[in-house]
């Protein structure tokens, strides 16, 4: 500093106070703004969390209400069971009195993979017209209601002048499940 003149010793000695000022500035005082601003964010979250819980609060007594009269309405659209196997040969013994009482020949029924709530079952049936519309009705109207997904309608035996006898059917059914309490 010996060689250097006022004016540039004062421009030194100005040029490191501004550098402690900036790294005094930017070690502390920007953490402290920053924490501020984060904090707020966080009132802000919270304060937004806390309106949310007050609205549902009053609601949980009305679900609750709402829940149980769909469990006591269950026996009309979904099987009730123990477990799904259990529930799964109620809806295969369903599915076969309904096409016997509908008239037809049930020639075979499959377990169909799906969700854990939903049986879904195929079947392959001799059954004529008439059956046929019985059959659907039961299975959609009677309790529990199933399903009707799918339904491929052959006449195997028609020929160009004459009405089909019977018919060849697949169809995919589900039905909810419940587990019984």
């Amino acid at each position: 500093m010996m060689g250097m003149s006022l004016r540039e010793r004062r421009l030194l000695a100005l040029a490191i106070l501004v550098a402690v000022v900036a790294s005094i500035w930017l070690a502390a005082v920007v953490p402290i703004l920053n924490g501020f601003a984060a904090r707020q964010d966080a009132r802000e979250a919270a304060v937004a969390t806390l309106r949310q819980n007050a609205r549902a609060i009053p609601a949980y007594h009305d679900t609750k209400l709402k829940v149980a009269a769909l469990r006591r309405a269950a026996p009309a659209w979904a099987m009730l069971a123990a477990s799904p196997p259990l529930a799964t040969e109620l809806a295969r013994a369903r599915v076969s009195r309904d096409v016997a009482d509908s008239g037809g020949v049930l020639e075979a029924l499959r377990d169909q993979p799906g969700r854990p709530d939903l049986i879904q079952l195929q079947g392959d049936a001799r059954i004529d017209l008439i059956g046929l519309q019985v059959l659907l009705r039961h299975l959609e109207e009677d309790h529990p209601a199933g399903v009707i997904n799918a339904l491929i309608v052959a006449a195997p035996d028609a020929t160009a002048g004459q009405h089909a006898s019977a018919l060849q059917v697949r169809f995919d059914v589900s039905f909810g499940y419940v587990p019984s309490r």
